[in-house]
């Protein structure tokens, strides 16, 4: 019977001791802005790495035909559209 009520209160308790650690550890003099006026220039940034490159993921790619389209393009023309059916 009396857990419910024990439970609850540590909760409160909890919350409270959390809420006044955060504020005591809050220092607003932390907080620093500024302001500049923006200017046009370059940024050049460098990173130098080592080690070994591996990809995540790896697929094989499987073209069901190949060949070229049997017309030239021209201003204006609409280019030709791929077959679908290879993709059902």
């Amino acid at each position: 019977m009396r857990r419910p009520w024990l439970l609850s209160a540590a909760g409160i308790l909890v919350a409270a001791g959390v809420g006044v650690f955060l504020w005591v550890r809050h220092d607003p003099s932390a907080l620093q802005y500024r302001t500049v006026a923006a200017t046009l220039g370059t940024v050049t940034q460098t990173v130098s790495l080592s080690g070994n490159l591996a990809p995540v993921d790896e697929t094989d790619l499987d073209f069901g035909g190949s060949g070229r389209v049997g017309r030239r393009m021209r201003p204006g023309m609409s280019p030709p559209r791929p077959s679908t059916s290879a993709m059902r």
